[in-house]
């Protein structure tokens, strides 16, 4: 599977595609310390990353087409 494949034409996660991904899908069972992380698990984490990721580039103005783009989207997705 290629990482265009995890998001829409638009670029928006296609969290129920992600989420069928076994190595994903754990993630909804494992807890993060409320000290640190106030999301309950690490799945919803990623989710408010990946929002934040998306928010940023935005703001930057980075074309949604563009590899830098899709990097960073797929980053933010990984980062745990």
């Amino acid at each position: 599977m290629r990482f265009r494949e995890l998001f829409d034409k638009d670029m928006k996660p296609l969290w129920n595609k992600i989420e069928a991904i076994k190595e994903f899908a754990v993630l909804k069972n494992t807890p993060q310390s409320n000290i640190w992380h106030l999301e309950g698990n690490t799945l919803n984490h990623i989710k408010k990353v990946v929002e934040v990721m998306e928010e940023e580039l935005f703001k930057m103005n980075v074309d949604k087409d563009s590899k830098y783009y899709l990097i960073m989207m797929s980053a933010a997705l990984c980062h745990d």
